[in-house]
């Protein structure tokens, strides 16, 4: 599946596969996305991966869930000219986040290889990332509570305001921080 090389301003759909509603992706079958206008599967709810072998390439994000991001499984080779992997609803908290629990995945990132305005959930699955910006950055919470991630290259491995990791294994190869617990503003506050 492939789009058109740009969108008009106005268009109502920002991606080759793109849903204004909830868009979940199951299966024992491949799929082959390329975006060449913007995004390569997005959806302007929630996006869940279940299973299947996926793989996107995209002038803007790979896979996009507004809403939020579910990866439970499947075999996911994302190739972005921003995000690989991203959810960036910023005006509820309670969504823009991204889960994975299980999955064998591979992203290739000229920004962020995985991308939050709120958090960052991975509790399984197998994560290799190489971004030009950070390897996994949530704007709030990045917890690692079990997986196998690595980070090959990014100029911060890991940011957040909060991160936590409890378990997983976890290798990070970065030009700056390999963890970061900042808000990324780039400034820092130290109270006394």
């Amino acid at each position: 599946v492939a789009d058109a090389a740009s969108y008009a301003e106005d268009a109502p759909a920002d991606a080759a596969i793109h849903s204004t509603a909830d868009l979940t992706i199951s299966g024992t079958g491949a799929l082959t996305v390329e975006g060449r206008g913007n995004n390569g599967i997005a959806s302007s709810d929630d996006l869940v991966v279940l299973s299947g072998t996926l793989t996107v390439t995209a002038a803007n994000d790979a896979l996009k869930g507004k809403d939020s991001l579910v990866i439970e499984g499947g075999t996911i080779t994302a190739t972005a000219g921003d995000d690989a992997l991203a959810s960036d609803k910023d005006d509820d908290a309670a969504k823009g986040f991204v889960r994975i629990t299980g999955g064998d995945i591979t992203a290739t990132a000229d920004d962020d290889g995985i991308n939050a305005t709120t958090d960052i959930v991975i509790e399984g699955g197998t994560i290799v990332i190489a971004a030009g910006g950070d390897g996994v950055h949530a704007d709030q919470i990045l917890r690692i509570a079990g997986a196998e991630l690595s980070v090959t290259r990014a100029e911060e491995g890991r940011e957040a305001a909060d991160i936590g990791i409890s378990g997983g294994t976890v290798s990070v190869v970065a030009t700056d921080d390999g963890v970061n617990a900042s808000d990324g503003s780039g400034s820092q506050a130290m109270g006394g």
